[in-house]
């Protein structure tokens, strides 16, 4: 019997570092669930002209050839002009595509297409993603009998052709589809450990020094414009969360890991001009100086290919050194890690929301989602005071829950079905979950 082949389509790290992480989780599923009952094949949307000389020779293998770690997908071949007369050439059988990641869709459609011309038969089209943005995408998602994963519900759709909606497939997970899973934290944070900055936090440990570790993200493109955190607004969130605080736990001295969230940062640095590493930093370190403290920054900013320091300081957050993880709300995948690995009865857990977030519609309800689920809001007065808020219904974390990465390989008939009911949808789905039963 011949296995069946499914072919992978997956986003450009270089532009989309989250939805690398959702591949990295799924890999992990599939090597989880030993399944080498199928032919996998995977390739890389292309970003830039130069990407096109890559070579795709090795585009068809067995599950080793799914990557696991940075160095692995920056590995993975990038789609060119030769890649569906390759495909042809070597796949035995149809085949199942999936793009993974909200920017794969227009080259997952395209290359089905190619994949024809070229006499592949392409037995289904399925696409993860954590949104659909446009009427357009809805409609060529339809049009190319394509079906969709994510966690939102069709009524988040509302806006759009009713008709049009009411005829998508969709299967809604619990979670955001870039799941953190403990093996895949772990070897991340094993990597962070052996670099300048990873022997400087094992010191602290070993010298039971306190540490914070903070995610700060970038704006966004909003109408095809980029938008970004300010400076301005970073050196307040970092004054914020330097001044010393009980309900932080951040006292004076305590030295903070300051992480960027991906690859838009850059996108602030260099399109807008906006240092928020630097403002954010400044602002801690001007209120750690007004207790007559100096506490240590270690600078943690993007790198393509390199360790991945957020999955790291999930880890991290497990030491008694550790006093709070907090993020500037904005990336999805940290918050949902965040839920699974950080502990909220023994440290702070807590996010920052800057203010460009309020102009996105999903925004409000999926900070709220958040805040209910155990992440705690700093935010600010009329006089400009910083305020910690913890939900009424807070619940506590670190929860167990159904990996969406599980549910996904579920859904690609490489996995049995997860042992629990899944809960409610989280993040990006309209409606909070249910708070705990009193």
């Amino acid at each position: 019997m011949t296995k069946p082949t499914i072919l992978f389509v997956v986003a450009n790290e270089a532009q989309n570092a989250g939805e690398r992480d959702y591949m990295l989780a799924i890999a992990d599923a599939i090597h989880t669930n030993n399944h080498a009952g199928a032919n996998y094949l995977i390739c890389k949307v292309p970003t830039a002209q130069s990407d096109l000389a890559q070579s795709i020779s090795e585009i068809i293998g067995n599950v080793s050839c799914l990557p696991s770690t940075r160095p692995e997908f920056a590995a993975v071949p990038i789609i060119n002009d030769d890649t569906a007369g390759l495909i042809a050439k070597r796949a035995k059988g149809p085949i199942d595509i999936v793009g993974v990641g909200h920017s794969t869709l227009p080259a997952t459609l395209t290359l089905k297409k190619d994949l024809e011309k070229n006499g592949v038969a392409v037995q289904s089209v399925k696409y993860v993603t954590h949104q659909i943005d446009s009427a357009e995408a809805l409609e060529a998602i339809i049009s190319n009998k394509a079906s969709v994963i994510g966690p939102f519900a069709r009524s988040v759709l509302a806006g759009m052709n009713k008709k049009m909606v009411k005829k998508l497939e969709l299967v809604t997970l619990n979670s955001a589809p870039h799941t953190n899973t403990e093996r895949l934290c772990r070897i991340e944070y094993d990597r962070f450990m052996k670099t300048e900055n990873g022997a400087t936090v094992a010191a602290m440990i070993e010298g039971n020094e306190q540490f914070a570790f903070a995610v700060v993200n970038a704006g966004f493109k909003m109408d095809n414009v980029h938008k970004p955190y300010t400076e301005e607004e970073a050196y307040k969130h970092g004054y914020a969360l330097g001044t010393p605080n009980l309900h932080t736990g951040i006292a004076a001295g305590t030295h903070i890991i300051l992480a960027h969230g991906g690859p838009r940062n850059i996108a602030d640095e260099v399109e807008c001009g906006q240092l928020t590493m630097n403002a954010f930093a400044s602002g801690y370190l001007a209120a750690q100086a007004e207790s007559g403290a100096s506490p240590k920054v270690l600078w943690e900013p993007f790198r393509s290919g390199g360790h991945d320091i957020i999955k790291a300081g999930f880890i991290l957050s497990h030491h008694d050194q550790c006093v709070a993880f907090i993020s500037n709300a904005e990336g999805y995948g940290t918050m949902e890690g965040a839920l699974k690995h950080v502990n909220n009865q023994t440290r702070f857990l807590g996010m920052i929301p800057f203010e460009l977030q309020k102009s996105r519609a999903t925004d409000g309800p999926n900070m709220e989602a958040y805040h209910m689920s155990g992440i705690a809001r700093i935010v600010f007065n009329k006089e400009g005071r910083s305020i910690v808020e913890r939900h009424p219904q807070e619940k506590k974390t670190p929860q167990d829950g159904i990996s969406a990465a599980q549910e996904i390989v579920y859904r690609l008939k490489l996995a049995g079905k997860p042992p629990l009911a899944l809960p409610a949808a989280r993040g990006i789905m309209k409606r909070p979950p249910d708070g705990p039963k009193k």
